[in-house]
């Protein structure tokens, strides 16, 4: 499962998958933050769509900009449950063959595609 499609699926597969540059990142203000629809492989101010997950999950999913670690509090409970190193800027090419590192990325942290498609 690749980490566009927790915002971009309808409940269905890879049909609904964005192919494209996106950047997953820390703000300063320690929300783990979802770009889509860049234009280039710089993200930033190309792209178009902004997701925030620290917002859309209450506060389960954080992050500290210094090391772009992401943590995963599912209780709120102040302990976390998982942590993952966000990618950054990447190329998503909705192909699950070709091991790209956003396929790393979200095989690392099966925490995200739970939570989020539960909301």
């Amino acid at each position: 499962s690749h980490v566009c499609e927790q915002f971009a699926s309808d409940g269905d597969d890879d049909d609904d998958c964005y192919e494209g540059y996106q950047n997953i990142y820390c703000n300063d203000d320690g929300h783990v933050m979802f770009e889509q629809d860049c234009a280039s492989d710089t993200c930033g101010s190309s792209c178009s769509v902004l997701y925030d997950y620290t917002d859309y999950t209450g506060g389960k999913y954080y992050c500290d900009a210094g090391t772009y670690v992401a943590y995963y509090d599912e209780d709120l409970d102040g302990t976390v449950d998982e942590t993952a190193q966000l990618p950054g800027c990447y190329y998503n090419s909705c192909d699950d063959d070709e091991g790209d590192s956003d396929d790393a990325y979200s095989q690392s942290y099966d925490g995200w595609e739970q939570f989020l498609n539960a909301g």
